[in-house]
């Protein structure tokens, strides 16, 4: 009996590898790829293969069901296997809705992806221990709604009025305004906004962002660019952030995803934990490759600020410590009389945040490889920096890379995406809501809510109705 050919698609060389030698140890015939556009070519190379072993997340092209759904139109009948380490709410919400035959996630034993290949070979469906474990979180989630207040509240994240959503749903205007309070008292909101972002997270509907021009503005955390009077623009928020003075997300040097446990066996960028044997990440500098959070969180005119860039604000800038309802921060105001304010918001070590509002260590993209001898081995260590704001002074240090740390981003664009205040010279050409979707042209019968605008000239802002 000839073995079963596989196709495995994975955008990480080593983890590709590691899935060749694993399956074909198991005697299966096993073809590579590691892009959308390797699959495709593959995959139509070859009419006989008979299971897919696909990453949800490829980032250089599409996401693996994207990927799939193109593989079907050829191949209607080849069952596929998610092999995923990205264990998000929605992405599980999102998995839980595909039509899937094996789900397994990257965290769990090699056997579990062993299994599921075998089964879904033989035409069952395989969900993995971890996954289930997951998707249950996910419907407990789902059930905090009732099956109106999720319809409501999927076309109100559309943009839609109470009005054309009454018609859609068959309701009255007065029972959606019910279920719109409804939905932000049962989400834990202050607004509806919020309550959206709270459903995201949640998984109880799936984030999808369509404006791919300007990844930045599909979001509700997107910064605005302050000209300071410097050689970039410097974000008025730190990655992750809805508000100047709020704390935005932790990162380790070089990662580009937020974790529960920042510590030297979780950080991805040494080899197996062990801080001597620290990965190759470019050439003294992280901003704006693959590894640059503020990039990959925002789009490619954002980047983790250069050692240069950062020694610029201390040495141009006027820096004063301030306090606003017990959360210090610091103030640098420009030569352009401009300011952008930086809270004092601590750093994660393994599980925990430490000394919030008393320092905030924030990454620079810029570093140094050491090489060093110990015992006759000579191994390479990542000497990286932070702009550390203590209640002391702000200041570079060197910092552990494992550590997670906020990272403030500088604007390297080219479009002007600042707030304005004059519509001179400009007209309206759509309104996004802040997932993305374009809504209306005309915004005079927008609901509450919180818009994104595009202008003729290039320009956008963001308004709340």
């Amino acid at each position: 009996m000839s073995s079963k050919k596989l196709l495995v698609v994975d955008d990480h060389p080593v983890v590709l590898e590691g899935l060749e030698s694993v399956l074909s140890g198991q005697g299966y015939d096993v073809l590579k790829a590691g892009s959308e556009k390797e699959a495709l070519a593959v995959a139509e190379a070859n009419a006989d293969i008979e299971i897919l072993v696909i990453d949800l997340t490829l980032k250089k092209d599409a996401d693996g069901l994207d990927l799939l759904k193109k593989i079907r139109v050829t191949k209607p009948r080849v069952p596929a296997v998610v092999y995923t380490m990205h264990e998000e709410m929605w992405n599980i919400s999102t998995l839980m809705d595909s039509e899937v035959e094996g789900i397994v996630l990257k965290g769990e034993k090699i056997d579990e992806l062993l299994e599921a290949v075998r089964l879904v070979g033989k035409g069952a469906v395989y969900r993995s221990p971890e996954f289930r474990e997951r998707f249950d979180s996910v419907r407990k989630a789902r059930g905090i709604l009732s099956q109106t207040d999720m319809d409501v509240l999927r076309l109100i994240s559309q943009g839609m009025s109470s009005g054309i959503i009454s018609k859609k749903v068959n309701l009255t205007e007065k029972a959606v305004e019910y279920h719109r309070g409804n939905i932000i008292k049962k989400l834990g909101a202050k607004n509806m906004t919020e309550a959206i972002r709270n459903a995201v997270k949640l998984g109880i509907i799936s984030c999808l962002v369509g404006f791919a021009a300007h990844p930045s503005l599909a979001a509700d955390d997107v910064p605005r660019a302050v000209d300071l009077g410097l050689s970039v623009k410097w974000a008025d928020r730190n990655v992750g952030a809805d508000a100047p003075l709020a704390a935005g997300g932790y990162f380790s040097f070089g990662e580009t995803k937020e974790k529960t446990d920042y510590d030297w066996p979780t950080y991805t960028l040494c080899e197996e934990g062990n801080m001597s044997k620290q990965l190759y990440i470019g050439d003294g500098s992280i901003s704006g490759t693959d590894y640059d959070a503020a990039t990959a969180s925002l789009g490619k005119d954002w980047q983790i600020p250069s050692y240069e860039e950062v020694e610029e604000l201390l040495e141009s800038c006027q820096a004063e410590m301030l306090e606003e309802d017990g959360r210090k921060y610091w103030r640098f105001t420009g030569p352009s009389g401009a300011y952008v304010d930086f809270p004092v918001v601590g750093y994660m070590s393994r599980q925990r945040v430490l000394r919030d509002n008393e320092e905030s260590p924030m990454w620079i993209g810029s570093f140094e490889y050491l090489e060093e001898e110990d015992g006759g081995e000579v191994f390479r260590m990542n000497d990286s920096y932070s702009l550390t704001l203590s209640t002391i002074a702000p200041m570079v240090l060197e910092t552990s890379p494992h550590l997670g740390l906020q990272i403030r981003p500088v604007y390297v664009g080219t479009t002007d995406i600042q707030e304005v205040s004059s519509d001179t010279d400009r007209r309206l050409e759509a309104v996004y809501t802040v997932d993305g979707r374009r809504v209306y042209a005309d915004s005079d019968c927008l609901p509450s809510g919180v818009y994104i605008y595009r202008y003729s000239d290039g320009t956008s802002t963001r308004r709340l109705h």
